[in-house]
């Protein structure tokens, strides 16, 4: 349970996809198959930024909970009945559910990733 406030926090402020737009630097890139990829990757990052928004959320409801029922320094429970409440296992469970939306997000940023390397690398070849 204490596992469930461990917070990752990746925070996409740039995007890509325009800057690429804005500084004309689109032009560059012949294959629209890698351009439509970049502008994928930045849906998800926004995506990905907004799941990391529920999970801190979700972090910082879930810690006075867990301060009134598990003592940190030993993970030691003082206070089963409330940890083990219908509400505590609502709170984890859908805890637990953002995680894992948020590492299926992850997941799918990196495969993004690796078509757009693969694409770069098809170019890279038929060019050379």
């Amino acid at each position: 349970m204490i596992g469930l406030i461990n917070y990752s926090d990746m925070d996409r402020k740039g995007n890509i996809y325009e800057a690429l737009i804005k500084s004309g630097d689109i032009k560059l890139l012949q294959n629209d198959g890698i351009i439509e990829r970049i502008r994928r990757l930045e849906e998800t990052y926004f995506y990905l930024n907004r799941m990391q928004t529920i999970h801190f959320d979700a972090v910082m409801s879930l810690i006075p909970h867990l301060n009134k029922t598990i003592r940190f320094s030993n993970s030691k429970v003082e206070n089963p009945d409330l940890l083990y409440s219908f509400e505590s296992q609502n709170m984890f469970i859908l805890a637990l559910h953002v995680m894992n939306e948020k590492d299926q997000v992850y997941q799918r940023a990196l495969e993004e990733i690796d078509a757009i390397l693969e694409l770069i690398d098809q170019e890279i070849d038929s060019k050379g």
